[in-house]
Parts: structure tokens; C-alpha cells; sequence
């Protein structure tokens, strides 16, 4: 009496088996979207076996001769291995196989090396630089670029050289050596091009630096004849403008009696007069290089300051200024050109100059600042038919918008020269003496 004892599997043989099939699914589909998306079409290859091994179990269920009297087992074995063998023609996926072609087929100058040193496989191409780097294919060690081993001199511990190989010109090659699986593989790097390119580079760079020496030279010259030409020319405005004074001065000078001290001291007091109409001259110059208007408040100081010098020569100058309340601030006082206030200066030195050959000499002068003009009043004890004013100094007075009014008063004369202000605005751009 024999017992049959059914047996099945439990649920967990099915989840399995499904997770199996499913990773085996989606592996070959991963295959086939790769080879149909490669360059050369390989998908539809694989696509034609698995078509093959349904047509056969297909015919085998149906029970067709030629595939009812196969053994399965063997014939899908054998489909099996055709499909992995497709696959790994085709390069779906990465083989170890093809280096002696890529070798023999490469313009790199390549090789591979053991754990020993010992080259496995090159390329036909060398250089000196490689042999020289790596050792002979024949030799048993080559421990001179092995990346298992120490780094040698002028070679860092991942196996590249040094920068300063690819400075020097004499070494037109660059070994560099990358550790792999059992050995290592090593390489050549022609910087044959990079070195020409920098001894172009090195000597563009020494012209330029010659170029640069040579401008800079130049440009020193040209600074040094630019300083001696506008040396040159300011000397030569100076003596343009103070010409007439400092020959008037040397008259004074060597005018001067020796034997008689009033007269002495009243050639004195004109040369302090001139010296100092002098040295304001030269200072408006200078300050009109540097800035463009002047107050009235120190065009009245500078006035003062050369009736102050007019007592030294016997000349009585009185002088006021309704501009000047307040010294340290600019209070009601508005500002002018330069051009100007040097009209003005050099008709209050005028007028003076006048003075110097009256019997009595004595001046009255008034700066007056009013809301948009300055006037200069001056009251001189001559006939106006005794004067006779440089022709030059009236027309650079109107030159520069002013106005001039004269008066005859009996035995005196009236004098007044009126000129246009602006207010400040800007103490910045307001020169001080």
C-alpha cells in the first residue's frame, strides 16, 4: 500500500520566484533601451534572440517536430549563453577585452604594467621619455614609474610629476602613472607645444617689459621738458607782467642819494611800495594757475597792505572797505575773477603812481561792495587835465566788465571803476592770500 503525500510551495517561494523575474525583466529591458539608443543599433540583435527562443518554446508547446524532439533544457541553455554572448559582442556592458587592438590602433604612447613592473601590453609608438620613465618592456622591474611604490624625485605621491619638469624646455615629454586593479597603467603627455608657447611667452614678455622700460624713459623725458617748458613759460609771463616795474624799480634804486637820509628814506618808501606791488603781482599769478575767483575781502587786505607801505614814501593813503567787518568770515564780501581784481589793483597802483609826482600827495579810496558790483572810488588832489591814464589799463578794465567814471572837481578828480560780483558759493574755489 504505497501514501502519497501531496507538497506545495507557500507564499513566500512565490514573492521569491517574482522578485527574481522582475530584477531579470527589468535588467533586460535596461539592455535593450541601451543597445536601441547606441550609435550603432545594437538592441535590435537582442531583440531578435529573445523573438528566437519564443518562437521555439512557442513550437515546443505546440509540439512541431523539430522543437518537440530538442531537449528543452539544453536548447534554452544555448539560447541563454547566445544572449549573453550578444551581449557581450555587442559591449552592453563593459568587458575586459579589445586592448591589444586599442593599442596597436592608439597614437597615445601607452602601457600597461604588473604588480612587478613588467609591461603586459604598449603601444607601437615611444619615447626616450618613456622608456626612460618606465623601464624597458623586458625588464623585469619597473619600479622607476610603478605607482605601488614609492614616489621617485620629482614625482608627488599620486604618481604625477612636478610642475617645474614642464618649465624645463630640455623635457618636451610629461610621464604621468595611475595605480589599476594588479598593476598600474602609465602614460605620455607631449608638452612639446606648451614649452614652445612658453618661450614665446617668456620672450613677449621680456619685450614688453623693454617696451615698458623705454615708455617709461620717454615719459620721464617728456615730464622733465613739459616741467622746464612750463618753468619757462610762467618765468617769462612773470617778466612780461613786472617788466616796467622792476626797471623802475632799479631807477629808484640807483637814484638814491646816499648823502641826504630824507630823501634816502623816501626812495626807500617807494621801493617797499614797488617790491611789494611786485610780490603781489607774482602771487595773483600763481594763485590763478590754481584757482579762478578771489573775495573782495582779501582784495581789500591787499590794498591795505600797499597803503600801508605809501606812509614809508611820505604818500598819505586812507582807504575803506565796507567788506571787510568781519576778517575771519567772508561776511557781506562776493567774489571776482582774478582779471578782475588785478584791474583793479593795477589802477589803485596807477593812481598811485600819480601821487608820487603831486606836491601834495595824498588819496582817498573807497571799496565798496554793493548787492552785485564792487566799486573802487578814489579822490586824487590832481586836475583831470593833468592826467593822462595808460590807455592799456582802461581797456583791460573794461575788458573784463568793468565800467569807469571820472569827475572833475575843481582841483581834485573823482575816479570810480565799477565791476560785476557773484556770490560764494563755493569756499572751496575762493582763493586766499
Amino acid at each position: 500500500m504505497y501514501l502519497f503525500i501531496y507538497r506545495s510551495y507557500g507564499p513566500v517561494y512565490y514573492v521569491v520566484m517574482a522578485v527574481i523575474a522582475a530584477q531579470i525583466l527589468v535588467s533586460q529591458v535596461s539592455l535593450i533601451r541601451r543597445g536601441w539608443r547606441s550609435p550603432r543599433r545594437r538592441g535590435p540583435l537582442l531583440v531578435a534572440c529573445y523573438v528566437l527562443l519564443l518562437v521555439y518554446g512557442v513550437g515546443y508547446a505546440l509540439r512541431w517536430p523539430p522543437a518537440w524532439e530538442s531537449d528543452m533544457t539544453i536548447t534554452v541553455g544555448l539560447f541563454l549563453l547566445l544572449v549573453m554572448e550578444v551581449i557581450l559582442r555587442t559591449g552592453l556592458v563593459p568587458v575586459n577585452r579589445g586592448y591589444r587592438q586599442l593599442f596597436a590602433a592608439s597614437t597615445l604612447v601607452l602601457r600597461i604594467k604588473d604588480h612587478v613592473g613588467r609591461t603586459i601590453v604598449s603601444t607601437r609608438s615611444g619615447s626616450n621619455a618613456l622608456q626612460a620613465g618606465t623601464g624597458s618592456a623586458d625588464s623585469p622591474h619597473g619600479e622607476s614609474c610603478d605607482a605601488t611604490g614609492p614616489p621617485r624625485d620629482g614625482q608627488t605621491s599620486d604618481g604625477l610629476f612636478d610642475d617645474h619638469l614642464c618649465a624645463d624646455h630640455s623635457a618636451d615629454h610629461l610621464i604621468h602613472t595611475r595605480p589599476i586593479r594588479g598593476g598600474s597603467i602609465v602614460w605620455e603627455e607631449d608638452i612639446s607645444d606648451l614649452n614652445r608657447l612658453d618661450e614665446q611667452l617668456c620672450r613677449s614678455a621680456e619685450q614688453l617689459r623693454a617696451t615698458n622700460l623705454i615708455l617709461a624713459q620717454r615719459g620721464e623725458i617728456t615730464k622733465r621738458r613739459l616741467q622746464a617748458q612750463e618753468t619757462d613759460r610762467i618765468f617769462t609771463s612773470l617778466e612780461a607782467e613786472t617788466a616796467s616795474k622792476t626797471k623802475q624799480l632799479e631807477q629808484v634804486i640807483l637814484s638814491m642819494a646816499p648823502d641826504d637820509p630824507t630823501a634816502a628814506a623816501q626812495r626807500a618808501g617807494l621801493t617797499a611800495v614797488l617790491l611789494c606791488y611786485i610780490k603781489r603781482r607774482c602771487n595773483f599769478y600763481f594763485l590763478q594757475e590754481t584757482s579762478q575767483t578771489i573775495t573782495t575781502t582779501d582784495l581789500a587786505i591787499y590794498l591795505e597792505e600797499l597803503a600801508g607801505l605809501s606812509s614809508q614814501a611820505g604818500i598819505r593813503v586812507l582807504i575803506t572797505c565796507n567788506a571787510t567787518d568781519r576778517l575771519s568770515n567772508t561776511g557781506g564780501a562776493r567774489r571776482l575773477s582774478f582779471d578782475q581784481a588785478i584791474a583793479i589793483y593795477d589802477m589803485f597802483y596807477a593812481a598811485w603812481s600819480l601821487l608820487s609826482q603831486a606836491e601834495d600827495p595824498a588819496m582817498v579810496t573807497h571799496l565798496i561792495q554793493k548787492p552785485d558790483h564792487c566799486e573802487l572810488r578814489l579822490l586824487l588832489p590832481v586836475g583831470q587835465a593833468d592826467v593822462t591814464w595808460d590807455q592799456s589799463l582802461l581797456d583791460r578794465v573794461v575788458a573784463v566788465g568793468g565800467r569807469l567814471s571820472v569827475k572833475d572837481l575843481d582841483d581834485m578828480m573823482s575816479l570810480i571803476v565799477a565791476l560785476p560780483t557773484q556770490p560764494i558759493t563755493d569756499t572751496a574755489a575762493v582763493a586766499h592770500g
